[in-house]
């Protein structure tokens, strides 16, 4: 027969198993969110250098083709490619925050 005492410890390991579990999801759910934030910047920073490019070839090299402008293909490539990684990161920590709640 089980005795007061093996009881209590056996609720305290689940308990601390438990704990465990929930600290480390939210120490996910931290650092997801970090994620994203660092995202959002590369986006901003890609916008920023996409628009200074632009303006650049527009006012000063007077180039009105600029779809055909390797360098601003490639700046719309890299902020396409950032916004899919946004989506995917925001879908994570989603998933995270349902496994946190429950």
């Amino acid at each position: 027969m089980e005795s007061l005492w093996d009881r209590v410890k056996q609720n305290l390991r689940e308990g601390l198993l438990v704990a465990a579990e929930k600290t480390e999801e939210l120490a996910k759910l931290g650092k997801g969110k970090l994620d994203l934030m660092a995202i959002r910047h590369r986006i901003g920073s890609s916008f920023a250098e996409l628009g200074g490019k632009v303006y650049h070839l527009i006012t000063v090299d007077k180039v009105t083709a600029i779809i055909e402008n390797k360098e601003v293909m490639g700046l719309i490539e890299r902020v396409k490619t950032l916004e899919k990684q946004l989506k995917a990161k925001e879908a994570e920590i989603q998933q995270t925050k349902r496994r946190v709640s429950s």
